[in-house]
């Protein structure tokens, strides 16, 4: 009896491998880099059997440049396009992505080393039939980005938190390779800082 109830504890461990190794992720998030819609202590569920990138799709990638770090970003542009940041707004083809500006919300930020409260938009984003929500620091103006052309493997990614964040305007498109798997699920919804906290369903399909 002992060695059978070894034995499946034995598979058990080793089925349990399996399933993060090849099947989901179950990554907690630090930090606000995706708000409004994920925040700090928002442990997720990442399907690694789906890397195919979707236009607005959640996605756990592989940072380009800094070994072992990951990071949760929203797809925005597709293999083979074009496109560009400039006054804030993404434009793919030339042509700009619809915002709607929904109301003014305070968060709390690491800004330059110091916490800081700030006023932000928040904002919703209407790309190729995906519609979700963004922060937008009307204090802070980053330098328009060059346009860029797409490779056939490369997606661009963007942070939902588009001011006090880094994504592919830093550290330019992501390689297809890269994406770990697509963000699902939230399982569990932490303590983030943002009023709007308490507007996302906390065991919901993610928007």
């Amino acid at each position: 009896m002992k060695r059978v109830l070894v034995g499946f504890l034995v598979l058990l461990v080793a089925a349990a491998a399996v399933v993060k190794i090849f099947i989901f992720e179950i990554p907690v998030i630090r930090g606000g880099d995706m708000a409004p819609v994920i925040q700090s202590g928002d442990r997720l569920l990442v399907n690694k059997l789906e890397r195919t990138p979707a236009r607005g799709a959640l996605v756990l990638i592989e940072h380009p440049q800094l070994t072992g770090r990951l990071l949760v970003r929203r797809v925005v542009g597709m293999p083979g396009e074009t496109i560009q940041v400039k006054k804030e707004v993404v434009h793919i083809a030339g042509a700009p992505v619809r915002q709607r500006q929904l109301r003014r919300t305070v968060i709390d930020a690491v800004v330059d080393g110091k916490n800081q409260r700030l006023k932000v938009w928040l904002v919703e984003e209407k790309l190729d039939g995906a519609t979700y929500r963004i922060l937008n620091d009307p204090t802070i103006r980053s330098a328009d980005k060059k346009e860029l052309k797409l490779a056939a493997d490369q997606v661009f990614v963007m942070a939902d938190n588009r001011d006090l964040a880094n994504d592919s305007r830093n550290f330019g498109p992501v390689p297809t390779s890269k994406i770990r798997g697509l963000v699902t699920h939230r399982l569990t919804a932490g303590e983030g800082s943002l009023p709007v906290q308490t507007e996302r369903p906390g065991f919901s399909a993610l928007r």
